[in-house]
């Protein structure tokens, strides 16, 4: 245990002066770069924002409304979803349109969008291709997502077709909902650009789940090993895991729509509702008590620069507010003190020192697996396709 606080100072050292050493887990095909954010022009343009109702993207869809765009923002809770698009609608009224975006401004809609819900996906793509008609989608946000709450009392496990095999929920939440509903909406996204909400918590994540906790695909494709509960750290791991699914099911994604443009980005360790079970207006949060967190609305200007940023600049990598010591968790293990380091120092220390700039860099190794990639593709479909 010695050794590895001493590794752990070696490397903080290293990152907060900003010594480029750590590449042992990084594609070394894959350059970092640093961009300047900005925000193109989106009039006239359809929108889906999952996960719309607070936090980083509830803070984005508020530029793009104003900007002219017609947003589609949802929420597990169908009032909130309406809730928030009335408030957003009401303010964008109030602010005049910037520069050369012209007017009148756009509009947000709420929809109600459960992703560990079958029937409330289809639903969903229902009422959303009834909205849109002729037109397509011409930007995807698939941003919604959960971290199990210290006092979850629901079920862990969930199907998502009938007959299905059983997953879990977070699972379902933040990585097989999002696959559903881009299968759904598939014959909407024609030269589309489809961003998804990721972290550097994918680097906790491992190839397969043995355990149901780390893992990205299970075993020999088989069901998920769900849990009947989880220890916080375990949790911490869990989300890793999703998080990396999220960055294999991007890079599968853009090799099967070459005509599009798939976007990764993470908003940095921000204050939002992400853990809480009740995400009401006004609740104690205590992310807003821990010190170097970003705000909301400094998440919602790297979704932002996700809808600007070219796809050469983006593809094959993920946007980071702050720059990233690449592979520098690996002399950490896989294990607490390496999720310290990528959510406390990379995140918390490294972000206030990279303010207004956004960082393209490589994500972890595996996630160039192409087999890997196309396994999980495939278990994906097994899960969310009725038996």
């Amino acid at each position: 245990m010695l050794a590895r606080i001493i590794q752990f100072l070696v490397v903080l050292a290293a990152s907060t002066i900003g010594i480029t050493i750590f590449h042992a887990n990084a594609n070394p095909d894959v350059k970092s770069a640093s961009l300047t954010p900005a925000v193109g022009k989106v009039k006239g343009l359809n929108i889906v924002v999952t996960g719309g109702s607070s936090g980083i993207a509830y803070e984005a869809i508020h530029m793009f409304v104003e900007r002219g765009a017609t947003v589609y923002l949802t929420s597990r809770s169908p009032d909130r979803a309406r809730e928030a698009a009335t408030r957003i609608n009401e303010e964008a009224k109030t602010k005049e349109c910037p520069m050369g975006y012209g007017d009148p401004v756009g509009t947000a809609v709420g929809l109600g969008l459960d992703l560990t819900d079958g029937t409330s996906i289809d639903a969903f793509t229902k009422s959303l291709s009834l909205a849109l008609g002729d037109e397509k989608l011409d930007i995807l946000v698939l941003n919604a997502g959960m971290v199990y709450p210290p006092d979850f009392e629901g079920e862990y496990s969930v199907t998502l077709a009938e007959n299905a095999p059983p997953v879990d929920r977070q699972i379902a939440a933040n990585h097989l909902g999002h696959f559903k509903l881009v299968s759904n909406l598939k014959p909407k996204l024609t030269e589309s650009r489809i961003i998804m909400t990721t972290s550097v918590s994918h680097w906790l994540g491992t190839s397969f789940a043995e355990d149901g906790v780390t893992g990205a695909v299970p075993q020999n494709a088989g069901p998920w090993p769900v849990r009947e509960a989880y220890s916080p750290p375990e949790v911490f791991g869990l989300y890793g895991a999703s998080k990396l699914q999220n960055v294999l099911f991007a890079f599968a994604l853009q090799r099967r729509l070459p005509d599009s443009t798939v976007v990764l980005f993470t908003p940095g360790f921000c204050s939002t509702k992400i853990g809480n079970s009740d995400r009401a207006e006004g609740l104690f949060n205590v992310l807003d008590w821990i010190p170097f967190t970003n705000t909301a609305k400094q998440g919602g200007d790297m979704l932002l620069a996700s809808a600007k940023v070219s796809k050469e600049e983006s593809t094959g990598k993920i946007l980071f507010p702050y720059w990233l010591a690449e592979g520098a968790g690996d002399y950490l293990g896989n294990g607490l003190l390496r999720g310290m380091f990528h959510n406390f120092i990379q995140e918390l220390l490294l972000q206030k020192f990279s303010q207004g700039r956004v960082y393209a860099s490589p994500a972890k190794s595996i996630a160039y697996d192409v087999t890997l990639q196309d396994k999980l593709w495939e278990w994906s479909e097994k899960s969310v396709t009725p038996a």
